[in-house]
């Protein structure tokens, strides 16, 4: 695979030959991937010690001035770090994977149990959820953990 470094624009995606990486020159982690029938943009920055890609779309659907837009936010979120706390946030199972998880462990012995403290967690939820309106919590840690 090919790796090159040139402005990432309509025209410069429109002649990129199949099976490219050319990445920006402007803009640090925006590249463009070609495979043999597909151009895809990405955006590739260090996150903690570790790499994340996010894909942006493909080369029609998405135009080459879209892609840089979205580049462009995804760039600015990075610098501030909200990438960082998503990327925490991400790993923290919520409440209704975790009771998921729980019941299908192998130590609980029947079904019968099982539906047991599936509905008795579903019952506390319910109540929490209330509980979590009334109180001053964020809006946006609130539907992760409750809604997701």
């Amino acid at each position: 695979m090919v790796t090159q470094r040139l402005k990432i624009t309509q025209a410069a995606c429109e002649k990129t030959p199949p099976n490219s990486k050319p990445w920006d020159t402007e803009i640090k982690g925006f590249g463009l991937f070609t495979g043999k029938s597909t151009k895809t943009f990405y955006y590739q920055r260090e996150v903690r010690g570790k790499t994340v890609r996010i894909k942006l779309g493909n080369f029609p659907q998405v135009s080459a001035g879209i892609a840089r837009g979205d580049v462009l936010q995804l760039a600015a979120d990075h610098a501030s770090g909200l990438s960082a706390k998503c990327l925490n946030a991400s790993k923290i199972p919520t409440p209704a994977q975790a009771l998921e998880t729980y019941i299908m462990r192998p130590k609980l012995r029947s079904e019968r149990n099982k539906r047991q403290i599936h509905n008795q967690m579903h019952r506390h939820l319910k109540n929490c959820r209330a509980a979590f309106m009334r109180a001053d919590v964020q809006r946006p840690r609130m539907d992760r953990w409750l809604f997701a």
